[in-house]
């Protein structure tokens, strides 16, 4: 696998996010036995607990890709970096320390891997085109007021759209690391026309306690919905690296 460019700005501003991409197929892209020894104990583990052997490459696949463009960024070991957990469980990089500050994160489907690096807090989600939304998971993840916008369309618009309120959330609750601590109906998208699209969080009391930029959309010749979201009051430029 190669990574191109990820040791570029190291001192980025922080109105940039650099998206990292790979099409997976496990016929043109076998991981090899020196990819993975780059993984930690705990993630070669991970992957033999995964049933599906598509999961256990995408896994692999997505885990190696993130170790190579951070060791590359930071000029560091791959194998050497560490990980630690927040108590809502979002990763960070616990180790090397003292170095220049990096947030990341890892979004990974059957056919593709991607990973955000930023200087803000940054989340990503991606999910191939075709998978369908059934109507029960649809109005468990959409608030009301956006069960009203997609009613109105037309199924494959429909469906088009519901993809993307949910790579949309998925991206911002990892931006703001609660994960499933709030549920994603309690995640507003604005996607208005001639509008910087935005998430709020809407919690049952009616408050709305933070704004999330959003970045749907940005493959949209790939066959996937991927979705980015940060914290940034600025919003930042998206730069997309292909691997292959």
């Amino acid at each position: 696998m190669s990574v191109t460019n990820a040791n570029s700005n190291l001192e980025q501003a922080e109105s940039l996010i650099d998206v990292f991409y790979l099409h997976l197929s496990p016929t043109d892209h076998p991981i090899s036995e020196l990819e993975l020894s780059i993984l930690s104990l705990s993630e070669r583990e991970q992957i033999n607990r995964l049933r599906q052997s598509a999961d256990r490459f995408s896994y692999a696949r997505a885990h190696i890709l993130l170790r190579q463009i951070l060791g590359q960024r930071l000029d560091y070991s791959a194998s050497k970096l560490q990980f630690s957990k927040t108590s809502a469980g979002k990763p960070f990089l616990s180790m090397p320390v003292g170095l220049p500050s990096l947030e990341f994160n890892l979004t990974h489907c059957e056919s593709m891997v991607a990973c955000a690096i930023s200087h803000t807090p940054v989340g990503i989600d991606v999910e191939p085109n075709h998978r369908i939304l059934d109507l029960d998971t649809i109005r468990h993840i959409l608030h009301e007021s956006e069960l009203r916008t997609i009613e109105e369309l037309k199924i494959p618009e429909r469906t088009r759209l519901a993809l993307q309120f949910w790579t949309c959330k998925e991206a911002a609750l990892k931006a703001i690391g609660i994960g499933l601590l709030v549920e994603p109906n309690e995640v507003v998208i604005n996607i208005e026309q001639n509008a910087h699209p935005y998430a709020q969080l809407i919690s049952k009391a009616g408050t709305l306690p933070t704004r999330i930029e959003l970045f749907p959309n940005q493959l949209p010749n790939s066959g996937h919905a991927l979705s980015i979201a940060c914290l940034n009051t600025v919003r930042p430029a998206i730069i997309l690296h292909a691997c292959t």
